[in-house]
């Protein structure tokens, strides 16, 4: 059976990521490129997301509670 530790999972990732960072100069500026990017994409449809779940909670309270 395979043991899954995402924990464990995360850890090695940054120590290979940081390995690949650091063999060559060239690849560090591509593996900064990447998180800025992911960082970004994140960023944006969080917020988003945010906006439109705040939209829909306005619209909600602001709805009579009796039809005219």
């Amino acid at each position: 059976m395979v043991e899954v530790d995402p924990l464990q999972d995360a850890i090695e990732s940054a120590k290979l990521f940081t390995d690949v960072a650091l063999s060559d100069p060239l690849s560090a500026v591509l593996v900064a490129l990447g998180g800025l990017l992911t960082a970004v994409a994140v960023a944006v449809f969080g917020g988003l997301s945010a906006g439109g779940l705040v939209s829909y909670v306005l619209r909600l309270l602001e709805r009579p509670d009796r039809p005219d």
